[in-house]
């Protein structure tokens, strides 16, 4: 009988080591999909880490469906973020869940001001990042036709 306790015991430890590795790793799985689906929505981004997947496609940047992608993308984390209880976060892990719900937060802040509507900048915006592409010199050196 008291065999039966012990196995039993056992059975329930060992499952609750279970969940929390599964945890772990849904976790984590969420991390690595908000890195590719950022690289998905931000293309350049790819490219500038050395990443090609997206180097033939270039998103209208200011265009309302890019801006509707953008707030869907981040409240889409946001949210998926909010669902997790701190308590079962190791430090690492909620250490990544604040920042990450930081820059959602900021992000979705910067999407409410109408940028479209400002004049271009000489110093930061993409037409200078687009001639830097461009030159062949850069992130996208040109080696090959395609």
């Amino acid at each position: 009988m008291i065999y039966n306790k012990v196995l039993i015991m056992f059975f329930i430890i060992m499952s609750c080591t279970y969940i929390n590795n599964v945890n772990d790793i849904k976790f984590e799985q969420v991390l690595e999909n908000y890195f590719q689906e950022s690289l998905y929505l931000y293309k350049i981004t790819g490219t500038y880490q050395g990443d090609p997947r997206y180097n033939d496609t270039l998103p209208n940047f200011l265009s309302d469906d890019f801006i509707v992608k953008e707030k869907k993308f981040y409240r889409k984390f946001l949210n998926k973020m909010n669902s997790y209880d701190n308590s079962i976060l190791s430090e690492d892990e909620l250490l990544n869940k604040n920042v990450l719900l930081w820059e959602c937060e900021m992000n979705l802040k910067r999407l409410q001001f109408p940028k479209d509507l400002m004049p271009i900048d000489q110093m930061w915006g993409f037409q200078l990042s687009m001639g830097q592409l461009a030159s062949g010199m850069g992130a996208q050196p040109f080696k090959n036709l395609e």
